[in-house]
């Protein structure tokens, strides 16, 4: 009998899970990865050496926006539905020091389901819901700048608020 340890959680009746290889950014993907990519699976990965940002998809595109117009380098960017969320490699360490903002979430050791890198939001493309707005093989960064990304999401976390003050409330029963 084996002996299941938090990561290798394990629901009766179901067939186990097999445990998460582990992925550094920057670094190439280990044969697990690609025996699933190349019958066209996604992977779980224990993503090591860095943490994840997982930002609400619905603030994601306006967080992406303001890092490109200001010209942060990306690294690794995973559009994942499943979640409702895209997440952002940052440095290891991030999730110690990530402020409690609305709409995230950064984590120490985040599982991934990695879709191959041919899978990306360019080629309409998508393995288990998920794809890469950035993939590991078209960014010569691992990681994105934390502080910056915390920027982002700051400002449009603002401008989120400053839109809706700018909404005049509806009128009950939609008449005036």
């Amino acid at each position: 009998m084996t002996a299941y340890g938090p990561a290798e959680r394990w629901t009766p009746g179901t067939r186990p899970r097999r445990p998460a290889e582990s992925w550094t950014p920057g670094t190439p993907p280990g044969e697990h990865l690609w025996q699933a990519w190349q019958v066209g699976r996604c992977a779980t990965v224990r993503v090591t050496g860095a943490d994840v940002v997982r930002i609400t998809a619905s603030l994601a595109d306006a967080v992406r926006t303001l890092l490109e117009e200001r010209k942060i380098p990306l690294g690794p960017v995973l559009d994942t539905r499943p979640r409702g969320a895209v997440e952002f490699t940052v440095p290891a360490g991030t999730s110690a020091t990530w402020p409690p903002l609305p709409d995230t979430q950064c984590v120490s050791e985040a599982e991934l389901r990695c879709p191959a890198p041919d899978v990306t939001a360019a080629s309409g493309r998508r393995v288990g819901g998920r794809c890469w707005i950035l993939s590991p093989s078209h960014t010569p960064h691992a990681v994105t700048d934390a502080n910056a990304l915390r920027e982002a999401v700051t400002t449009a976390l603002a401008h989120r608020r400053d839109a809706r003050a700018d909404t005049p409330p509806s009128r009950p029963g939609g008449r005036g």
